[in-house]
C-alpha cells in the first residue's frame, strides 16, 4: 500500500521491445495487474521495427485495457535508448519508470518502488534485480551473467549508477540532463545516471522494487558483451580505454570464481571458461567500434 496518499504520482511505465511477443506478453500481464492505483497508471510500449507478433501481442492487450496501455513505433534509429526517448515526451507521468520486455516484476513492484523514492527524498531509484534459469541447473554462462551483469545495489553504492531494467527517475531531470544517448546499443543508461548523479542528483536502491530477469545463455552473453563493449569505446571517444584496469577487473573475477568453496573442479573450471567467454565478447565489441571509429576518420 501507498504509505501516504499524497506521494501518489501518475506514472508512465516505459518498455522498448523487439521481436519478444511472449515476453512483452507476460510483462503486460503483470503490469496491468499491479497494486499501484491503475487510474495513475499509463504503459507505453515502444516497437523498434518488430518482424515477428510482437506489435499484435502488444495491441491485444490494449483493445482490453485501452486507457491503460498506449503502443508507440521507433523504426528510424534502432537501439533501446532510441525508443525509451521516443516515448519520454510522449509520457503524461512526473515519475517515469523504465523496465525491460523480458523481466516479469513482483505484483507490488512499483508501489515499492514509488515509496522508497518518496521516502528517501530521491531523484532517481534502482531497483532490485533477481536471476532466474532456463532449468533446474543453471548453465556456467548462467551463473557469470548473473554474477557479473545488473549488480544494481553495488552499481548504486559504489559506482553511482544503475539500469533501465528497473529504474524510478523523476521526469524533469531528462529537462535538464537531456535523453538518453541513442547512438549507444549498450551502456546508455549507464552513460546517463552517471551524468545525474555527476549534477548531484541522488540515486538509492530500491530493494523492494524487485523484477525477475532471466539469465542470458552461451550465446545470449557473448552477444550481450559485444554492445557491451562497442558501448565502452563510443561512451570513451576522445579518451584512452583504460586495458590495465579491465585486465585487473577480469582477474579479480577469475579470483572470486577460483575462491569458491561450493564449488567442484569442474564447476570452477566451466565458470572460468564462461568468464573468458564473456570477456571475448567485449574484446571483440571493443575492437569493432574502435576499427568502425578509424575508418570514419580516415575517409
Amino acid at each position: 500500500m501507498i504509505q501516504d496518499s499524497s506521494e501518489i504520482h501518475f506514472i508512465s511505465v516505459i518498455v522498448p521491445v523487439l521481436n519478444n511477443p511472449n515476453g512483452i506478453g507476460r510483462l503486460l500481464s503483470a503490469l496491468t495487474s499491479q497494486t499501484y492505483p491503475p487510474d495513475q497508471l499509463e504503459i507505453l510500449v515502444v516497437d523498434n521495427g518488430s518482424s515477428d507478433a510482437t506489435p499484435e501481442i502488444v495491441r491485444s492487450h490494449i483493445s482490453q485495457k485501452p486507457h491503460r496501455i498506449r503502443l508507440l513505433e521507433q523504426t528510424q534509429i534502432k537501439g533501446s535508448y532510441a525508443a525509451r526517448n521516443l516515448a519520454i515526451p510522449e509520457s503524461r507521468g512526473d515519475l517515469l519508470v523504465f523496465i525491460d520486455a523480458d523481466c516479469d516484476p513482483i505484483s507490488c513492484w512499483l508501489e515499492n518502488g514509488v515509496n522508497t523514492l518518496m521516502k528517501e527524498q530521491a531523484d532517481l531509484a534502482g531497483g532490485k534485480v533477481t536471476f532466474t534459469y532456463a532449468g533446474p541447473t543453471p548453465s556456467a554462462a548462467e551463473r557469470i551473467d548473473a554474477r557479473t551483469n545488473m549488480q544494481m545495489e553495488q552499481d548504486i553504492l559504489n559506482r553511482g549508477v544503475t539500469k533501465t531494467a528497473n529504474l524510478f527517475v523523476r521526469k524533469r531531470l531528462f529537462d535538464e540532463l537531456g535523453l538518453f544517448r541513442d547512438d549507444l546499443k549498450s551502456g546508455g543508461d549507464v552513460e546517463w545516471t552517471s551524468r545525474a548523479t555527476a549534477k548531484g542528483y541522488k540515486l538509492v536502491y530500491a530493494s523492494g522494487a524487485e523484477i525477475r530477469h532471466p539469465a542470458r545463455g552461451w550465446r545470449e552473453l557473448f552477444i550481450k558483451q559485444v554492445r557491451v563493449g562497442r558501448g565502452q569505446i563510443l561512451q570513451r571517444t576522445g579518451k584512452r580505454l583504460s586495458t590495465g584496469t579491465n585486465v585487473l577487473k577480469t582477474g579479480r573475477s577469475l579470483q572470486s570464481v577460483i575462491s569458491r568453496g561450493d564449488e567442484t573442479f569442474f564447476g570452477k573450471t566451466a565458470m572460468l571458461i564462461a568468464l573468458l567467454w564473456a570477456r571475448m565478447g567485449t574484446l571483440v565489441g571493443r575492437l569493432q567500434a574502435t576499427v568502425e571509429q578509424l575508418a570514419r576518420k580516415n575517409r
